[in-house]
């Protein structure tokens, strides 16, 4: 009876010791996620200062990964020169790794679970939160050291981009009908981001479109289980699981593959990561250039194109001042590099500065661009000169100051009195911008005084002149001037 007693007594002090433990576990989602969400995106958001990682963690010294067979489940990590050498650092977190996992410039270990919501891992602490977010399952996600975002792919073969702070989803496009589910995923020290499918492919992909370029290197290894870059040599581990767990380099510039050795005594490892040494120095997006026509008319879109670039890889505002006292004000964000079409209208004729500047996110500004310049012109414009008269008839030149082609310029020559014949001569031209044409009256036969009248007519101009003359029968005398 006694002996019954002391198992029930240990019975019951095991079962409180293992719920004491697994509500610890859960008082860490339920109270840290709002504290260490929060930290995070000051960390990363104000960027006052340059961040590196804990002098623990040597760039590249280490490689980190989740011990998936044969156990204890948890977080080991080796010596990339010694895979042999294994240190378990976070025991019995089964539930909470998966594959899709990668390593940010915070120190913090991010990866996905079911239907894509977002969770952290600090691996000097041990401590799990949820970030949350998520929409769609998620095959891996990658961290990119130079503009600080991070992507993932998805089930139904899309790239995607993940907000780090909130886990929200933002789909970019599809890999392409070769990829069999990119599986892994991962930014070299470059910002390119590589990745291999189910069946050991491996592409490039486009960050800003999601298309995957297949890359010239096949993988004669099988049952690669995951990897990840040295970023300061651009080497690639890779784990694998043969007949044992074993760790591999490959050097993407030569194809070379060289086994490095077992992993402990033959471990299986997923959610590889290597911690790089990731400093952010906060840098103003660089001066940017703008380009479009030279010459205008007024009350006319004009298209203009600005671009720049930002060390950080930051999205980017543009600002434009006109030079008539006009600006777009900022517009944007856009992605870095990405030249940006924006339009403008003069109303009056003049030459205009135009010059233009950027801003990242984060509201570092750069210098002003160089000036470009535009000549705004009128539209077409009227003037009547050089009336002559002579022999039989009377000529005169109609020019075009304004900057487009008079189209169907009604003109019109009439003499009142003095003429007998040929008193109003009428027709259309068309004028190009800046030329001129000469009209020429009928055959003109009279006697007398007269009043020469020449008008030249389009719907944006109208033009009229007079002189006093004299016909002498075939011979038109134009006073000068009046």
């Amino acid at each position: 009876m006694k002996n019954q007693i002391k198992i029930i007594v240990l019975a019951v002090i095991f079962l409180a010791f293992v719920l004491n433990g697994c509500f610890i576990i859960e008082e860490k989602f339920s109270y840290v996620t709002a504290m260490k969400s929060t930290n995070n995106g000051i960390l990363i958001d104000d960027k006052s200062i340059a961040f590196k990682q804990p002098s623990i963690v040597e760039d590249c010294e280490y490689m980190y990964g989740f011990n998936a067979y044969p156990g204890p489940e948890g977080i080991i990590f080796f010596p990339l020169a010694d895979p042999g050498e294994v240190n378990y650092l976070c025991l019995n977190l089964s539930n909470f790794i998966s594959s899709s996992n990668t390593f940010g410039c915070d120190g913090i270990w991010y990866f996905t679970v079911e239907n894509g919501i977002l969770y952290c891992l600090d691996i000097f602490t041990c401590e799990m939160w949820l970030i949350g977010g998520g929409g769609v399952d998620i095959l891996d996600i990658a961290y990119n050291p130079k503009n600080h975002k991070m992507y993932g792919s998805s089930e139904d073969n899309h790239l995607y981009k993940i907000d780090q702070f909130t886990g929200e989803q933002e789909q970019i496009g599809p890999f392409g009908g070769d990829v069999m589910s990119m599986v892994w995923m991962s930014f070299n020290g470059d910002g390119v981001l590589y990745g291999w499918d189910q069946l050991g492919n491996l592409y490039t992909i486009d960050t800003e479109t999601g298309e995957a370029t297949p890359y010239p290197i096949g993988f004669p290894i099988h049952y690669l289980t995951d990897g990840d870059f040295c970023r300061e040599t651009n080497l690639l581990y890779i784990t694998a699981y043969t007949t044992t767990g074993q760790l591999y380099v490959l050097d993407l510039d030569t194809g070379e593959y060289t086994l490095i050795g077992n992993i402990g005594y033959g471990i299986e490892v997923t959610c590889c990561m290597i911690p790089n040494n990731c400093t952010w120095i906060p840098l103003p997006p660089e001066t940017p250039t703008i380009s479009g026509p030279d010459t205008g008319v007024i009350n006319q879109d004009y298209n203009f194109t600005v671009v720049s670039s930002d060390p950080n890889w930051d999205d980017i505002y543009y600002y434009i001042d006109w030079g008539d006292n006009s600006t777009s004000g900022w517009v944007g964000p856009y992605s870095n590099g990405e030249e940006v079409t924006i339009n403008h209208t003069w109303s009056e004729k003049g030459l205009y500065e135009i010059k233009a500047k950027a801003k990242d996110i984060y509201g570092l500004t750069s210098e002003w661009s160089d000036i470009f310049l535009i000549d705004i012109l009128g539209l077409a414009e009227l003037k009547i000169d050089s009336i002559k008269g002579g022999l039989f008839r009377i000529s005169t030149q109609i020019n075009n100051i304004g900057g487009l082609e008079a189209i169907d310029v009604n003109w019109k020559i009439t003499l009142d009195g003095g003429a007998f014949i040929g008193k109003e001569t009428t027709g259309v031209t068309n004028i190009p911008a800046g030329g001129n044409v000469t009209i020429n009256s009928n055959f003109i036969f009279g006697l007398g005084p007269t009043k020469l009248t020449i008008t030249a007519d389009i719907p944006e101009s109208f033009v009229t002149e007079s002189r006093g003359g004299f016909v002498i029968l075939i011979y038109v005398h134009v006073k000068i001037g009046g």
